[in-house]
């Protein structure tokens, strides 16, 4: 029932950008990578990669579900990563929650009133990102242009090799992360490394209850440079 809501939220709802009318992009249902069978609470429900600059920002949307004493609702995070750098340059978080108090009950109608609050098309305009349709999530290893690249982690180190150029050290604290995906920039030699670990956290009625959270962290990649 929750992903059919979604799947209708997606399909209804557009953005107007530079005066063009560009669909949300197609989203990726994170039961399709994790097994939630025995979570409770709290998870990732939708990541929806939204699109590239042609240097190196990465725009992108978060649906994550709970459950929590008021009932339950949404968090909606709309962020831009630059992968040059490492760092957020926009993030912004809403409870859907905060809707009920206007009436919204249903969970569609909360998180398209998210979506009015989004100060969304400015700033895709003000980072030049660029709106794709469809986004995706590959699978390591990776082959581009006949190079394979994949990843091997050293003592929380985490190393990109390339089948052609050799070793690439991304970063040097994984933090006990691991590797889910990659999503290719299509206007660089470029990856973002999307990695993850998992938390188990209080719940909110009982000291006794806990759920389990997906955690994401993202780490650029340019696969021309740094080589060794």
């Amino acid at each position: 029932m929750r992903k059919l809501i979604y799947i209708l939220l997606f399909l209804v709802i557009s953005i107007n950008l530079n005066s063009q009318e560009i669909k949300i992009p197609e989203p990726v249902y994170m039961d399709d990578f994790f097994d939630y069978k025995n979570s409770s609470y709290t998870m990732i429900d939708v990541f929806m990669p939204i699109g590239w600059s042609e240097n190196g920002k990465f725009a992108y949307l978060m649906i994550e579900s709970y459950v929590d004493l008021r009932g339950e609702g949404f968090l909606v995070d709309f962020c831009v990563f630059n992968a040059v750098t490492d760092k957020y340059v926009y993030a912004e978080i809403f409870d859907t929650y905060i809707f009920v108090d206007d009436g919204v009950q249903c969970e569609d109608e909360q998180i398209i009133c998210a979506w009015k609050y989004l100060n969304f098309d400015s700033v895709l305009v003000s980072n030049n990102i660029h709106c794709k349709d469809s986004i995706e999530l590959i699978k390591f290893p990776l082959n581009l242009n006949n190079e394979i690249f994949n990843y091997k982690i050293n003592s929380n180190k985490l190393i990109i090799n390339s089948s052609l150029k050799g070793d690439k050290t991304v970063t040097n604290n994984l933090n006990d992360n691991e590797i889910l995906s990659a999503i290719k920039s299509p206007y660089e030699d470029r990856i973002l490394i999307v990695a993850f670990k998992s938390e188990w956290e209080k719940g909110p009625e009982s000291p006794d209850e806990f759920y389990y959270r997906i955690v994401f962290s993202f780490f650029g990649c340019n696969l021309d440079i740094g080589f060794y």
